[in-house]
């Protein structure tokens, strides 16, 4: 039978090798440096429903510095699934406001030929937003999410070719997207077909490559017209300009992070302007 010391020991002992095990699983599966983040994809050995939740990915997640994100990703021969959970708010604002592009090049190359702007940017998330604040309600509601899962948009594969569609006629294409919330956490699922064929034309068209890099981005803010906006005496909150996605920006993110703490100082008063959001993944997929 333990003694009391002894016992006390071996839990120390267990709760330490726990410790450095996740250590070393956290270093083995991703590597920040220059505002990049290299990963390995995990076989998607299970199904896995693009619900909005993350209760399929519990423990294979990736934590992004400062907490603002965690991020995983997993594959089978013919899909690709992708989960972020953020929970910052700034940044569920941010996203849910002005809309987040995730960009594939098979090459890795980070080139943005092809990508699923989803979800859109939406001037009636941004009156609801107003609405909630004016009531002091911070939450975010159903109908925040009804309407950002209502339809995306497609860009490629092919050059200059962008397709809207609605989510239910992008499953269709086998393409699934959906957001979601979680313990006041924003639950960002997408799963997005591998192969281009008669089935899946809009797809990252891997053929035998084995390593892809994947962007997220959010629109550059068009601080003129929030300028403007600001001069109409509009009640507390963001107007909905901005400037279109797509290309490198003129500033990236902290290191690791995702655009710093999500909002910057702007203009004058208390206005706050979200910061760009751009964070580029390079992917090692799973054998099949």
């Amino acid at each position: 039978m333990l003694s009391g010391r002894t016992w006390q020991w071996s839990i120390r002992s267990y709760i330490m090798l726990c410790f450095s095990i996740t250590v070393a699983l956290l270093i083995i599966t991703f590597f920040i440096s220059c505002n990049e983040l290299e990963i390995s994809s995990n076989l998607a050995s299970q199904q896995i429903i693009i619900d909005g939740s993350d209760e399929e990915w519990k423990g294979s997640l990736a934590y992004i510095e400062e907490g603002k994100a965690f991020f995983g990703i997993r594959n089978d021969e013919n899909f690709l699934y992708i989960v972020l959970r953020v929970w910052e708010r700034d940044i569920q604002i941010q996203i849910l406001r002005y809309g987040l592009t995730v960009w594939f090049d098979k090459k890795a190359e980070k080139n943005q030929g092809f990508g699923i702007n989803f979800p859109l940017e939406n001037k009636k998330i941004g009156k609801i937003f107003r609405t909630a604040e004016q009531n002091n309600r911070k939450e975010i509601s159903e109908e925040l999410l009804e309407a950002a899962n209502y339809r995306m948009i497609v860009f490629g594969p092919e050059q200059d070719k962008q397709r809207h569609l609605l989510a239910l006629q992008a499953e269709t294409f086998r393409i699934e997207t959906k957001i979601g919330l979680g313990n006041g956490n924003l639950i960002y699922e997408l799963k997005i077909p591998l192969k281009i064929n008669e089935d899946t034309p809009f797809a990252i068209g891997l053929d035998t490559e084995e390593v892809i890099s994947i962007c997220f981005e959010t629109p550059e803010i068009d601080l003129e017209e929030l300028k403007e906006d600001r001069m109409k005496k509009r009640p507390n909150g963001f107007s909905d300009g901005r400037k279109p996605g797509g290309g490198m920006p003129g500033r990236g993110i902290g290191k690791g992070g995702m655009g710093g703490r999500g909002m910057k100082g702007g203009m004058s008063g208390n206005m706050p302007v979200p910061e760009r959001l751009q964070l580029w993944v390079t992917v090692f997929l799973a054998d099949k």
